[in-house]
């Protein structure tokens, strides 16, 4: 087969109706045809690789998030049991607080 050079001198040599140029405008075609052929499955295969990339970059955000729920589930659980204690101190404050005005007022 030719190449694309030799196709078009001869298409350029030749006219229309000439069975040469007929022939060099079907080798030219089928040249055509697998360079666009041979792009196509360039990108076909980038395409693959850019998918497969986002597919670890959505698992890896995935993991990411799970950890961070998790972690907020763990922190959520502490504030809840802090909030609790320190309620109970604060009561523990107010009683005795009571207990200290009414111990100084009883006295009086």
């Amino acid at each position: 087969m030719r190449t694309k050079e030799q196709c078009l001198a001869d298409l350029s040599k030749y006219g229309p109706l000439d069975v040469q140029y007929q022939a060099a405008r079907a080798e030219l075609d089928v040249l055509m045809a697998q360079e666009h052929l041979a792009l196509l499955q360039k990108t076909r295969e980038n395409l693959y690789q850019v998918l497969a990339e986002m597919s670890s970059g959505i698992v890896a955000f995935r993991q990411v998030v799970d950890r961070a729920a998790a972690d907020g589930d763990k922190t959520a659980r502490l504030l809840v049991r802090w909030t609790k204690v320190l309620s109970f101190a604060t009561v523990g404050l107010v009683m005795a607080t009571g207990v200290l005005v009414y111990a100084t007022f009883k006295g009086r």
